[in-house]
């Protein structure tokens, strides 16, 4: 990956996580990125995902946002573009994801593409995580006058 753009998360060991916008495995050009880890016991950099560059990824691409860890270790973040709902605008409107505890990436939530979605499109900043587990953050586009929204994303406990 290449281009972190955002803040780095660390876990009670003192590992790092974070996000790359940026290349990947995956990648032959445009936006694409990572979720990665730094090891703080041998300062070696694993990566957990890399999201594709293609037409319709459906995992999403382009991450810039930090991400959120729950008390478990669960990491939460979001990609700006891609989703698999790019029929609508060559892009994407971006997902919310997860990687579990044992790596396990899976997408929560794919927000729409078209314009004036009244959930949002382009999720840009960190996530939030309440006690209850549910998720908050905002969009870029979308919404009533296609400004952005604000969203909560309800725990699945």
């Amino acid at each position: 990956g290449a281009q972190p753009q955002s803040r780095l998360t660390m876990d009670a060991a003192g590992n790092l996580y974070g996000t790359t916008s940026q290349d990947g495995r995956f990648c032959s050009y445009g936006p694409c990125g990572t979720v990665f880890e730094l090891l703080a016991a041998t300062r070696k950099l694993k990566v957990l995902h890399s999201f594709c560059d293609g037409f319709d990824c459906r995992d999403g691409k382009a991450p810039t946002a930090g991400l959120t860890m729950d008390a478990s270790g669960n990491l939460y973040g979001t990609t700006t573009a891609g989703g698999g709902n790019d029929l609508d605008d060559q892009n994407g409107g971006g997902v919310i994801y997860k990687i579990d505890t044992a790596g396990k990436f899976s997408v929560l939530y794919r927000f729409c593409a078209k314009r004036n979605c009244t959930d949002g499109d382009g999720p840009a900043g960190e996530l939030m995580l309440d006690a209850a587990g549910h998720l908050y953050g905002t969009t870029r586009a979308g919404g009533a006058h296609n400004q952005g929204v604000a969203f909560e994303l309800l725990s699945r406990n």
